[in-house]
């Protein structure tokens, strides 16, 4: 009787242990880090621009009621994708606010239809940023993107894929933010 007792003890601690294990995992996994991306300090009410490997980032911080708009455009860099690509069929952009650590405080994300990159064309944003709380410190603003892009509007097409994006807490280097034909990705800095 006394020895099923400590296995039945054992065992469920050792459950317990696992459980505890699993929601540990899981909140570490909850909390995004854009440690790894281009910043640039928070600055209210000035232009600016943030440039990554295949996207500069024109825009404006603008405080609002409970939230913060930042507003602007973002221009392809043309010469850092293979010239014969000229289709985006997948787009989107993401905007960060994060602490000094790289922790992510709030984001938006925003969808892009299919189109032409056109040298010179850009893309307007307007994204809302609502943190839940604001800590005491530096605050920084991050950029993020995915897009896939073709010769032509081809499904048959061999796609260019670039990404770069907030990667889970502890996870940085292997999550990805979707699956891929086979491409480039630039999700290391």
């Amino acid at each position: 009787m006394r020895l099923r007792k400590s296995r039945s003890f054992a065992s469920g601690f050792f459950a317990l242990a696992c459980l505890l294990g699993m929601v540990a995992g899981i909140c570490a996994c909850s909390q995004l880090n854009v440690g790894h991306l281009e910043r640039a300090p928070w600055a209210i009410n000035v232009d600016q621009e943030l440039s990554m490997q295949f996207w500069t980032f024109h825009y404006r911080i603008v405080p609002m009621r409970d939230q913060f708009g930042v507003k602007g455009q973002a221009s392809i860099i043309k010469d850092a994708i293979p010239r014969k690509m000229v289709y985006i069929e997948d787009m989107w952009l993401a905007c960060y606010l994060s602490d000094e650590d790289g922790r992510v405080l709030a984001k938006d994300i925003h969808v892009f239809a299919p189109r032409s990159a056109q040298e010179g064309e850009r893309l307007s944003f307007d994204f809302i940023l609502r943190p839940e709380h604001i800590e005491a410190g530096p605050l920084f603003i991050s950029f993020g993107y995915r897009m896939v892009m073709t010769s032509a509007p081809d499904p048959e097409e061999m796609p260019f894929f670039a990404r770069r994006c907030a990667f889970p807490l502890g996870k940085a280097g292997r999550f990805s933010c979707s699956k891929a034909a086979p491409a480039i990705s630039s999700n290391h800095s």
